[in-house]
C-alpha cells in the first residue's frame, strides 16, 4: 500500500502503484484500489488511455478481468466487464458522465475490440441510438433520434445501406 510504491515484497508486479493491492498467494494483483496504475492484459502492463480512479479485479495470473472507475478529465464513471484470456477486452462496458451515458456488448476479440450492440443517450445533443453488429461490421441494424427525427437504416450482405423512411 502507498503513493508511488515500486518494491514490494512478495508482489510479482514491480510498477507503481498509487492505492492499495491484494495478493494472492502467488503474488499476483487480485485486488486493486487506487488511481493511475498500469492494466495487465495477457500478462503485459498495459497504460490507462485517462488518468482516474478505480477499484480493479484480477484473474489468477493478474489479468484485469472486471474494472470500475471514476475518470476525473470527463467527469466519467465505467464499468468493465472482460472477456478472460491473453486478449482480455471488454464484454460489456457501461459508462455515463455529464451528458453522455451508453452500454456496449462487445465481441470479435480474436480480432480486435468490436461493438455488437450499442445503446446511447447524448442529451447534450438530443440523440438516442440502437446498434447492432456482426462478425462484418458494427453497425449492421441502427435505430436513432436527433432532435426528433427518427432513422431506421441496416446493411444489407453487400454491405450496402437501406434507410426505412
Amino acid at each position: 500500500m502507498g503513493t508511488g510504491e515500486t518494491a514490494m515484497l512478495g508482489r510479482n508486479r514491480q510498477d507503481s502503484i498509487h492505492g492499495i493491492v491484494l495478493l494472492d498467494q502467488k503474488g499476483d494483483d487480485r485486488l486493486y484500489l487506487g488511481r493511475e496504475t498500469k492494466l495487465q492484459m495477457g500478462g503485459k502492463l498495459v497504460e490507462r488511455q485517462t488518468p482516474g480512479w478505480s477499484l480493479l479485479i484480477n484473474e489468477p495470473g493478474g489479468d484485469e478481468r472486471a474494472g470500475f472507475g471514476f475518470r476525473d478529465g470527463d467527469n466519467a464513471v465505467g464499468l468493465g466487464l472482460d472477456y478472460g484470456g491473453k486478449n482480455g477486452l471488454e464484454a460489456i462496458y457501461l459508462s455515463a458522465a455529464d451528458s453522455l451515458a451508453y452500454i456496449a456488448l462487445n465481441g470479435d476479440v480474436a480480432r480486435g475490440h468490436r461493438d455488437r450492440i450499442v445503446l446511447w443517450s447524448d442529451t447534450r445533443n438530443d440523440r438516442s441510438m440502437i446498434k447492432i453488429g456482426d462478425a462484418t461490421r458494427d453497425d449492421k441494424i441502427v435505430w436513432s433520434t436527433a432532435k426528433g427525427v427518427p432513422k431506421i437504416q441496416y446493411r444489407d450482405e453487400n454491405q450496402r445501406v437501406h434507410k426505412i423512411p
